[in-house]
C-alpha cells in the first residue's frame, strides 16, 4: 500500500514520462491503431510502479483515439521503454488519416494526457 510519503516524493524530478515514438499499425485493415512508445524515466534508486497512462491522440488538434493502459508495471532507475495501443475512435476518420500520412510520423499528431506512477499523476511530455 502507497503511503502519502511515497505519493509526495514523486514529482517531475523524479519521473517523466516522454512520448518517443509513434507508429500506425495497419496489419489488420479493419481495426487499425496506433502504437505509442513511452520513456519512462525514474532518476530514484528505488523502483516506482506505473500504473496506468491515458490521454488521447490529436491530429491537427483532434482527438482521433483513445489511449488506455492499466497496469503495475515496476519502473527501474533510468530509461524504461513501454509501448501502448491507442484504439480509434472513428475508424473511417483514422483511415482517411492513414490515407493522408501514411504509416510516418507528423508533427500534426500531438498526445495529451497523464501517467499515474505511485498514485501520482504526470502529465506525458512529447520528445518528437
Amino acid at each position: 500500500m502507497l503511503n502519502n510519503a511515497n505519493k509526495a516524493n514523486i514529482t517531475t524530478k523524479t519521473a517523466q514520462v516522454t512520448l518517443t515514438g509513434v507508429r500506425i499499425n495497419t496489419k489488420n485493415i479493419l481495426a487499425p491503431y496506433f502504437e505509442l512508445t513511452f520513456n519512462v524515466w525514474n532518476s530514484v534508486n528505488s523502483a516506482l510502479i506505473l500504473q496506468a497512462i491515458s490521454g488521447a491522440v490529436y491530429y491537427q488538434g483532434n482527438p482521433v483515439a483513445s489511449l488506455q493502459y492499466a497496469d503495475n508495471k515496476t519502473i527501474n532507475k533510468g530509461d524504461n521503454f513501454i509501448t501502448v495501443k491507442a484504439i480509434p475512435n472513428n475508424l473511417a476518420i483514422f483511415q482517411s488519416i492513414i490515407a493522408i500520412i501514411g504509416g510516418k510520423f507528423t508533427r500534426d499528431l500531438t498526445v495529451q494526457g497523464n501517467a499515474v506512477i505511485n498514485g501520482v499523476a504526470v502529465p506525458i511530455k512529447m520528445a518528437i
